[in-house]
């Protein structure tokens, strides 16, 4: 069987950027592209009459959210998965813009309902000309309302987002987590070895989620494009009483 190795960069971070871990992006998940995953994987998968073995690399919000996937689909039956996952850090800031699809996407994961008033809905987005120019763009507003809408999506903290994806996902037997990096990728056999804590470990799926320096995505001799933008954004968290 041939070892398949998925990259999984969601929305704005599909372009590889040296500066992706200090950028706070727009996540849009492909909910189609990660169905042809699901089928993808259950053809593999069902080629070895053993108990497949998936491995996700990556401890953001793109491989918890794989490894999540995964566990749900039931074409996968039993199917073990080990999400390799470092523990994020125990103050991030961070937050994400998920669009409706993207809700509808942790709504059908059974996520959703655990980040209720949690977050912070898109209502308004203003553009402002910043630049020194003489001659500067007017301000503009779009409204969700304006478009029929009640929001354009939701803000969560990036904090509140792993949380409820981990209680979900530490709910099935099937799934596996080591807060650990993966140091090594080796194929071989139709297989993934992957070395983390000094063991190695074989899968018949590896998903890699591991970022714009993926070491799945090098093993696996997958090419990338990779520029970077001269901008810099300033970020940051507040409550306030006005609606």
């Amino acid at each position: 069987m041939d070892v398949i190795s998925a990259i999984v960069q969601l929305g704005t971070q599909s372009k590889a950027c040296p500066a992706r871990d200090t950028m706070y992006p727009k996540l849009e998940i492909p909910h189609g592209a990660l169905e042809l995953w699901r089928q993808q994987a259950h053809l593999k998968l069902m080629e070895t009459s053993q108990t497949p073995k998936i491995g996700v690399v990556g401890g953001g919000l793109s491989g918890r959210l794989a490894a999540l996937a995964l566990s749900k689909t039931e074409r996968l039956g039993s199917a073990k998965i080990t999400l390799f996952a470092p523990a994020p850090p125990s103050e991030d800031s961070r937050s994400t813009a998920l669009l409706d699809p993207s809700l509808k996407f942790l709504d059908d994961l059974g996520v959703l309902s655990a980040l209720d008033g949690k977050g912070a809905d898109l209502k308004t987005m203003r553009l402002i000309d910043g630049s020194e120019r003489i001659l500067r763009a007017p301000s503009i507003d779009f409204v969700a309302a304006e478009a029929g809408l009640d929001a354009f999506g939701t803000n969560f903290l990036n904090g509140d987002l792993n949380a409820a994806i981990m209680a979900e996902l530490l709910k099935h037997p099937n799934t596996e987590l080591r807060e650990a990096h993966v140091e090594t990728v080796r194929l071989a056999d139709g297989k993934a070895y992957l070395t983390s804590d000094e063991q190695e470990l074989d899968f018949d799926l590896v998903i890699g989620a591991d970022g714009a320096n993926s070491i799945v995505r090098q093993a696996c001799e997958i090419g990338q494009k990779q520029w970077e933008y001269p901008q810099v954004a300033l970020v940051t968290n507040f409550t306030h009483t006005r609606p």
